[in-house]
C-alpha cells in the first residue's frame, strides 16, 4: 500500500493565486507577500515578520542582521539539519555545538548553563569562549520534529550573558510550549515553508522579529542592502532572499487553514501512539508542550539495523526516516568544537521519525502502524 498525500492545492488557494495573476501582482515582495506577512504575525499575536525564499535563508538573514560575522561562535544543538547550520559559515562564524535533551532532541538548557558558566567569560563589551577568545554572538536553537525548544530556560540564561535567541523554528508552526506560541520567545524565529511542512508556499520562509529595529535590518538585508532604490546604492552586503506573491499566495491560504492541519497533524500522532507498542515507544511531549505533530519520533532497540529497517519501510510509501544525525559527522563540521554528555549518536542509532503531518487517513495509518510492528518483530 503506498502512502498518497491529499493534494497541497485547494479552492482558496487557486483562488488567490488567480487574483494575483489578474491584478498583475506577481513579484517579488508584492501585495501578497505584505499581506502574508501581516497575517503570519497577527497570528502569532504580534512582532514583525518578513517572508523569504527559504527556512534557511531565514536563519541567515536573522543572524546576519544580528551581527554574526567572521571570528564569532554561534552555540547550536549537536542534532539539527545541516541547512539549520550551514547559515552559521555564510556568515563567516563557526558553530559551536552543545549536547541535547533525549526527550526531545533539542539544546538541553542544562548544558547551555554549564557551558555559559565554565567555557565563556565577559571581556571587550562582549560573551567570549575562555579558550580562543572568539566573540559568541548567539544562541541558535531548533525545534525538532514539531517540539519546541524549551525557550523559557533558554531564554532568561541567554538574558544573563547578554546573548541574542535565534530559535529554528521551522519544524513546528503553531506548537506550544510553556503557554507560548513556537518562536515568540526569541529576538528572532525562523520559519520553514518547504513542500513537507505543515503549511507549504512552494517554498519559503519567515523571520518573525520581536523588535522594530531588528525586523528593518533583516528586510534591509533581504534586498541587497538597497540605501537608494533610485541609484541602486548599497551599504552592506546584502542576499536577494524576497519571496515572490505568487508563493505568497498560497501560503497566505494555508495559514488560514492552519488549525485544522495542526488538528489533524495531532489526531494522527495520537492515534499513531496508541497503534504502536511492544519494542516501539512514541516519544511523550514534554509537560507544558503541545508539538505541531510536524513529525512523531519513535524509540527502538533495533539499534544495529535501524536504518535498513527504515529503508524497507520508506520504499513501501511508509512516512518514516531516521531523525538527524549528529552535525560533526557531516564532513563539513567534522573539526567543530563540541561540549555534552555524547550521546547523540546513541539517540540517533535508536529513533525514527514518523511524518503525521502528511494528510493519511485513519485507515492508511492503521496499516501503516501494522507494518511498522511487523517490521521491527523480525
Amino acid at each position: 500500500m503506498t502512502m498518497v498525500a491529499a493534494k497541497a492545492v485547494r479552492t482558496r488557494e487557486l483562488e488567490y493565486l488567480r487574483r494575483c495573476v489578474e491584478e498583475g501582482d506577481i513579484a517579488l515582495n508584492g501585495k501578497a507577500v505584505r499581506e502574508f506577512e501581516s497575517a503570519f504575525a497577527k497570528w502569532h499575536g504580534g512582532g514583525e515578520a518578513i517572508a523569504t525564499d527559504s527556512g534557511t535563508s531565514a536563519i541567515h538573514l536573522a543572524l546576519a542582521a544580528l551581527g554574526a560575522g567572521a571570528g564569532d561562535v554561534v552555540l547550536c544543538p549537536a542534532i539539527n539539519f545541516v541547512g539549520a547550520v550551514n547559515p552559521i559559515r555564510y556568515c563567516g562564524a563557526d558553530p559551536f555545538f552543545l549536547g541535547v535533551e533525549e526527550e526531545t532532541l533539542n539544546l538541553d538548557p542544562a548544558v547551555l548553563a554549564t557551558f555559559l558558566r565554565e567555557s565563556c567569560v565577559r571581556a571587550s563589551n562582549a560573551l567570549r569562549l575562555r579558550s580562543t577568545g572568539q566573540r559568541v554572538a548567539a544562541v541558535l536553537v531548533s525545534g525538532l520534529d514539531g517540539t519546541p525548544a524549551a525557550l523559557a530556560a533558554i531564554g532568561p540564561l541567554a538574558d544573563q550573558y547578554g546573548l541574542p535567541v535565534v530559535d529554528d523554528a521551522a519544524e513546528c508552526l503553531g506548537a506550544v510550549r510553556d503557554g507560548a506560541l513556537a518562536g515568540t520567545r526569541a529576538d528572532a524565529a525562523c520559519f520553514s515553508f518547504n513542500t513537507n511542512k505543515i503549511i507549504t508556499t512552494a517554498g519559503g520562509g519567515m523571520v518573525l522579529c520581536q523588535s522594530q529595529s531588528l525586523a528593518a535590518r533583516c528586510r534591509h538585508l533581504r534586498a541587497h542592502a538597497c540605501a537608494d532604490n533610485f541609484e541602486y546604492r548599497h551599504d552592506a552586503i546584502g542576499f536577494n532572499y524576497r519571496m515572490s506573491s505568487l508563493c505568497a499566495a498560497v501560503g497566505l491560504a494555508q495559514l488560514e487553514q492552519l488549525e485544522v492541519r495542526l488538528d489533524e497533524s495531532r489526531h494522527r500522532a495520537q492515534l499513531l501512539a496508541s497503534l504502536l507498542g511492544g519494542d516501539i515507544e512514541v516519544t511523550p511531549a514534554p509537560d507544558n508542550c503541545t508539538p505541531s505533530a510536524w513529525m512523531t519520533r519513535c524509540r527502538t532497540r533495533a539499534a544495529d539495523d535501524l536504518i535498513a529497517r527504515l529503508r524497507r519501510l520508506a520504499s513501501e510509501g511508509i512516512p518514516v526516516r531516521p531523525v538527524w544525525s549528529p552535525v560533526r559527522r557531516s564532513n563539513p563540521y567534522a573539526a567543530a568544537p563540541y561540549f555534552g554528555a555524547g550521546r547523540e549518536d546513541e539517540f540517533h542509532r535508536t529513533s525514527f521519525c514518523f511524518k503525521t503531518s502528511n494528510r493519511l487517513s485513519d485507515g492508511q495509518l492503521h496499516y501503516a502502524a501494522e507494518r511498522i510492528q511487523r517490521e521491527f518483530a523480525r
